[in-house]
Parts: C-alpha cells; sequence; structure tokens
C-alpha cells in the first residue's frame, strides 16, 4: 500500500450532481469537513466551463496516504500539485474526508481537491500530459518529504527521471535504490543493474556469493544461518514465491537476491534448512577404527627419517605429551575467538551529524511552507480594491497590502526553493557517506567471519587429533601439522561413510 494520488476529470455534459453528492455524504464517512471552498465554488467552477465551451469542467484528485498525514503535510500535497499543473492553489476546493479504510493499518483520513479545468481569468486549460506519471511523482516525493515508506508504483522509471528532471536526485537515488532491482526482475533474478545496484551499496556481488555459499554450507539450521547472515549486515526473509527466501540489506531493506541463487543451491535444499530445528553445534566424535583406508599412519622408517634421533616408549610419551599440551592451547585460543561479539552496524559521527542536520533543515522546511500557507490564505481572503475604495481613502492602503503580501510569498518561495536544495545536496553527501560506512562494515565482517571460521574449524579438528593421539601415540612423531592432517582426513572419511550409497544402474542384474 502507498500513497495514492488519483486524478478524474469530470466532463462538462455529464454535469456534477454526482460528485457533489460524494463530497458532501455523511452516510459514507464518519466526517466531512470543507477546508477551503464550498459546493457552490464547484458549481461555478462547472459553469465557467461550460461558458467557455470547455469539453471538461473539473479535475478532480484523491489524495489517500496510506501512513498517517496532517493538514499542513496536504497543503505541502495541494501545493505541489498546483506547480505541476500550473494552476494557483487558492481557488481550489478541498474537502477532508474521514473513513474507516480497508486495509487496517492505513490511515482513516483521505482529500479531495477540486479545481476548475478552465482558469476563469486567464482562460487557460489545466495541464494533463502524463498525468499519471506526474501523480506518482507528486505522490513519492511527498512520501520523501514526510518520511513514509516507498512504494512501488505502475511508472517508477519515469517516475526517477521525473525527479532527477526537477532537480530531486536525492529522492530519485533513494527509489532507485529501494527498487532498481524489483523494476527490472522479480525478486529470484540478478541482472547486471542490480549487479551495479549492489557495488553502489557497497556489496560485491560475487564476494557476498561466496560468504553466503560458506555460510550456507556450514549453518545446522535456520537460526543459525540467520545469525550468520545477520552478521554480514543483511537479513534473511521468506520471499513471496513458494521455498524462496531472499537476502536484504538489514539497514535500508534493499533486496540482495534469492538466498539459494545466492549459496548456489537447490531451492528445496535451502528451503529444508531454514525450516530445520536449531541442532547442537558440537563437533562428531571420531568412530574408534583401526581402519586403515580412514587414516594414514606414518611407517616405522618415516618417523625413523623424520627423527632419527627420538627412540623409544619414552620419547613417545613426550612428544604426545607437548602435542597434547599444543592442542590444548589451540583448543583454548579457538574458544576466546568464538567469544569476540560480532560486532554491529552503527552510523558513523559524520552520518549521525548529516542527519542531524537534515532533520533541522525538513523542520525549517515545513515551517516556511506552512508561512507560506498561511500568507496566500492571508492574500485570499485580503479585501479587493474597487474604484470606491479611492474615495474613502482606503484603496492605496488595500492596495499596500496586497503587494507586500505578494512580495512576502515572493520571499517564501525563495527561502523554500534554497531549503530544498540544501536538502537535496545534504541528502547526496549522507548516500556517499552510508557507502563508505557499510564498505568498512562488511570488511570488518568478514575479518570477524574468518576468524571465527578458523577457530570452529579448529574446535572440530583438535577432539579428533586427541583420539588419534591415542590410538597411535607414534604419530606424534611426525609434528602437529601432521596430526591435523590425518583429523581432517578422518573427518572427511566419517562424513561419507554418513552419507547414503547410491546404486549405479548399470550395476543391476
Amino acid at each position: 500500500m502507498q500513497m495514492i494520488i488519483k486524478g478524474l476529470r469530470i466532463r462538462s455534459k455529464s454535469g456534477i450532481s454526482r460528485i457533489l453528492r460524494h463530497l458532501t455524504n455523511g452516510d459514507d464517512n464518519e466526517s466531512v469537513a470543507f477546508l477551503r471552498g464550498t459546493a457552490a465554488d464547484i458549481q461555478d467552477m462547472h459553469k465557467d466551463s461550460i461558458a467557455k465551451g470547455a469539453t471538461y469542467s473539473v479535475r478532480h484528485w484523491i489524495i489517500a496516504p496510506h501512513e498517517m498525514m496532517d493538514r499542513p503535510q496536504m497543503r505541502h500535497v495541494l501545493g505541489m500539485l498546483a506547480e505541476e499543473f500550473i494552476f494557483d492553489a487558492r481557488r481550489a476546493v478541498v474537502v477532508e474526508h474521514r473513513k474507516k479504510r480497508a486495509t487496517e493499518d492505513a490511515t482513516d483520513v483521505h482529500w479531495h481537491v477540486l479545481v476548475g479545468e478552465v482558469d476563469p481569468e486567464t482562460g487557460r486549460v489545466l495541464k494533463s500530459s502524463f498525468d499519471r506519471v506526474v501523480h506518482e511523482v507528486v505522490a513519492r516525493a511527498s512520501e520523501y518529504a514526510f518520511g513514509h515508506r516507498f512504494v512501488l508504483g505502475k511508472h517508477t522509471k519515469s517516475v526517477i527521471k521525473g525527479l532527477r528532471k526537477r532537480n530531486l536526485a536525492c529522492i530519485a537515488d533513494r527509489l532507485e535504490n529501494a527498487f532498481s532491482s524489483t523494476i527490472a526482475l522479480p525478486a529470484e533474478a540478478f541482472t547486471h543493474a542490480q549487479h551495479q545496484e549492489k557495488k553502489r551499496l557497497g556489496h560485491n556481488l560475487p564476494d557476498l556469493r561466496h560468504e553466503i555459499k560458506d555460510i550456507v554450507a556450514r549453518a545446522q539450521s535456520g537460526d543459525d544461518l540467520s545469525r550468520l547472515i545477520s552478521a554480514l549486515g543483511m537479513v534473511v526473509r521468506q520471499g513471496d514465491k513458494p521455498e524462496t527466501w531472499i537476502v536484504a540489506d538489514a539497514v535500508d531493506g534493499v533486496l540482495i537476491g534469492a538466498l539459494h541463487r545466492l549459496a548456489g543451491a537447490r531451492k528445496s535444499e535451502v528451503s529444508a534448512l531454514m525450516m530445520a530445528a536449531q541442532r547442537t553445534n558440537a563437533p562428531p566424535e571420531p568412530k574408534n577404527s583401526a581402519d586403515p583406508t580412514r587414516m594414514v599412519v606414518p611407517t616405522p622408517q618415516q618417523i625413523e627419517t623424520a627423527k632419527p634421533q627420538r627412540a623409544g616408549h619414552d620419547q613417545t610419551a613426550s612428544d604426545a605429551s607437548i602435542l597434547l599440551a599444543d592442542l590444548q592451547a589451540m583448543e583454548a585460543s579457538a574458544t576466546e575467538i568464538l567469544k569476540t561479539p560480532v560486532p554491529a552496524f552503527s552510523p558513523s559521527p559524520a552520518m549521525r551529524s548529516t542527519k542531524k542536520a537534515i532533520r533541522e533543515q525538513v523542520s525549517e522546511l515545513s515551517n516556511s511552507r506552512n508561512l507560506r500557507w498561511d500568507l496566500a490564505e492571508e492574500l485570499w481572503n485580503a479585501p479587493s480594491v474597487r474604484w470606491w475604495c479611492y474615495p474613502l481613502g482606503i484603496g492605496r492602503r488595500r492596495q499596500r497590502r496586497i503587494a507586500d503580501l505578494e512580495q512576502r510569498i515572493d520571499v517564501a518561495d525563495g527561502r523554500i526553493r534554497e531549503i530544498a536544495a540544501r536538502i537535496s545536496a545534504q541528502e547526496s553527501r549522507l548516500l556517499s557517506e552510508e557507502k563508505a560506512a557499510k564498505t568498512l562494515f562488511i570488511e570488518k565482517i568478514r575479518e570477524v567471519n574468518r576468524k571465527h571460521r578458523l577457530a570452529t574449524e579448529t574446535l572440530t579438528l583438535v577432539p579428533i587429533a586427541r583420539s588419534i593421539i591415542r590410538e597411535t601415540p607414534e604419530v606424534t612423531a611426525m609434528g602437529k601439522d601432521h596430526v591435523l592432517g590425518l583429523a581432517k582426513t578422518r573427518l572427511v572419511a566419517d562424513f561419507n561413510s554418513q552419507l547414503p550409497s547410491v546404486e549405479s544402474p548399470g550395476m543391476r542384474l
């Protein structure tokens, strides 16, 4: 759900009785309030258009935000519509309806804005070219201004171009970062555009695939996998398609890709892993077997060649004691490494400073827009200058008052443009700072994960190495690296022995 701005053009020959009934109908709405103008003003719009011979009489906009929006923010939307379609916002009729929405989490207030298709003073007809795209431009710009969540529309590509054309590159960048992957293809596909987008966000897609592939291979449950991926600054959530899990950026929620594609695994395997219950992380106990195919034991000649000066039971026991002490030290060191917490992403001081400046500028922009609106209201309600005002001595006073209000409105407009440009520059700077911070954060996470991976491998191999030393003490003469190599060979053999055997069809009789 998103902010919906929908425009309707009422034909002159069709009449306006139906729309007037809808606007004033209190039965379908909890409350109806004319914030500006009256039903009689709408009738006058209709009459003016008929007098001019226009095909359409009234332009009717419906503004229905998904998130809470107040009346000053509604003024902001009206101002953007007036700027886009070139009409005086003071001649618009604004009606507020309060009505329960079908979606539970949607706000219950929406507004109707009605403007005559023909300006009675200039005879100019309202613009209508690419109106649906313009509606989305206004909606996305409003969502950005009010801090609402962006939602993909039908014309997002054109909206991004339109925002850049209006010097709103900061909004276009945010929208493009949020939806460029979705615009191109469904959530499971990968394109060159997605790859470039991930680079802009600080993610190198090939390296990321390698990291996630390793995580999926090591994870023993869905909880374990989610925890490991969260250490990379990302989250895993279920996709729209069955048995599909997707990976997204933990900070911005931007889609990275489908989990099974990033891991290079089958969708069913990844889904089974995500649904699996949490299992113990204890290393498998080695089987007590002396099968020579499972472990390579050095020959006496090899031992003698490697350690010619050592001989006898006492020397072997001494070697075993030294090696066991080394293994114990390795185990303690690995345990301490695994206790190292995975750092969480936090904004840098520069990002915090920029965000604070943006919040201050947004507040100032809101105040400036409200001031501009109040001045426009005052100018709209100011008494007009008629011929009889001059003999009474009030004509010049009224004229000066109107000129003063118009000048103050021009100053307010300039102030609004200045603040908006400053916010745009600060937003662009914030985006660059976020990318740099994410790059450093990802490098830090990768280093921590590398150390954790080596520590986990050590804790898996040390118990197996101890078992080998107990079974064949003479292997200690070959050194620690050789014993750990034997432990790794036995670990692989144990794993392969647990795999189900597959009978070749050619072997069947």
